[in-house]
């Protein structure tokens, strides 16, 4: 088996989403059930992500994904189109141990 699969409270926690697409916007809707604070980065949202922006019930931090976004987050969700930038974040989430 390559995973184990598990279950991550995320509750008032720092969410860091990376893709501003549809894919995103799934998981953001998710985390968002689950009452995480989601922060996303990404250059471009989508109407639905950027809509979700406007309210207020993410923060969204307009650029390219740098490592050290991720301090203070418990978890991070690569959701880009970009299979490059997917492994970046990635990386620098194994490093950080962050899940």
């Amino acid at each position: 088996m390559d995973y184990l699969p598990i279950f991550i409270r995320v509750k008032h926690c720092l969410a860091l989403v990376v893709g501003g697409g549809a894919v995103a916007h799934r998981k953001i809707e998710w985390l968002l059930s689950a009452q995480a604070q989601v922060r996303v980065v990404a250059r471009k949202l989508s109407a639905e992500v950027q809509a979700l922006a406007a309210t207020g019930a993410i923060e969204h931090r307009s650029g390219d994904f740098r490592p050290a976004q991720l301090r203070g987050s418990a978890i991070v969700i690569a959701a880009t189109d970009c299979a490059a930038t997917n492994a970046q974040v990635a990386a620098a989430a194994r490093e950080l141990r962050v899940p």
